[in-house]
């Protein structure tokens, strides 16, 4: 008679213990760059979903070449508003059985997680959505001077287009780039060459340095284009994130839903203070 063998499939099947690990598989997904560098100056101001805040701007005005003895005239100042609507929800909600929720305490951690990142890479969408350049010469919509390939070349031409509009030589300047570009970036050879002032601008394909003034980041959000802009040309107000929890009993079901949201507002409030290249 043949050898007959114990497996895990058959006869011991009854007694083989499932073990489900703690550690969840991590997810690659897109950077969140823009909600943490986009400005935020009015935020303190909303309360709930639909407030609004009416942003003053006053207009430049120019001095006269007064003669001697001459008189001037009197000027009139335009002031206009610019509303940011807290107008946005960005919601992610679960249903979990009561017994899923027993067995597997970290997964309702894992569900939280996700969730938040889930709601912050809306915002970042929505953020780079509302991007519109000015289209008025000179004009802030660029192309690449090689297909989708990011070249010194194109930084400079975005860099002169800032110069024309009197962007201040701050730190609030920011270059954010798809996933590929910052690679060329980092291929351009002043910003690699460790000679150059002695310091190595790159390292182990990151950007160590500001570029032409402009702190770099990276997400494959943003495609192929590239954003170069001045801290304030947008404004958002971004609300704390509502995380609640609620039983399902009342409904019939064992388990629970666990809701999430946050609401927002974004305004692009300049449009000459922010360069597209693609």
């Amino acid at each position: 008679m043949a050898d007959q063998v114990l497996t895990v499939g058959g006869s011991n099947a009854a007694i083989v213990p499932e073990v489900w690990s703690a550690n969840f598989q991590s997810e690659f997904n897109d950077s969140v760059v823009f909600p943490a560098i986009v400005r935020r100056d009015y935020e303190g101001e909303i309360m709930g979903r639909g407030d609004t805040v009416h942003i003053p701007s006053i207009a430049d005005v120019t001095a006269t070449d007064l003669l001697d003895g001459a008189r001037n005239d009197a000027i009139t100042i335009t002031a206009t508003t610019t509303a940011l609507v807290v107008d946005s929800i960005a919601a992610v909600d679960f249903k979990v059985s009561t017994l899923a929720d027993l067995q597997s305490i970290p997964f309702m951690e894992a569900l939280r997680k996700r969730g938040s990142e889930a709601i912050l890479r809306k915002i970042q969408d929505d953020m780079i959505a509302a991007v519109a350049p000015s289209s008025s010469a000179p004009d802030h919509v660029i192309a690449y001077d090689s297909s989708t390939t990011l070249q010194d070349a194109d930084l400079l031409e975005a860099f002169d287009l800032e110069a024309t509009a009197n962007w201040a030589r701050s730190m609030d300047k920011y270059l954010v780039t798809g996933e590929l570009q910052y690679n060329d970036i980092a291929n351009i050879a002043k910003f690699y060459d460790k000679t150059l002032s002695g310091v190595a601008g790159v390292e182990q394909g990151k950007m160590l340095a500001p570029v032409y003034g402009h702190s770099v980041s990276s997400s494959t959000a943003c495609g192929t284009t590239t954003y170069m802009f001045e801290g304030s040309f947008m404004q958002a107000a971004i609300g704390g994130l509502n995380v609640s929890v609620t039983d399902l009993a009342v409904l019939g079901e064992r388990g629970y839903r666990l809701n999430m949201d946050v609401i927002y507002g974004i305004k692009q409030v300049h449009n000459d203070r922010v360069i597209t290249i693609g």
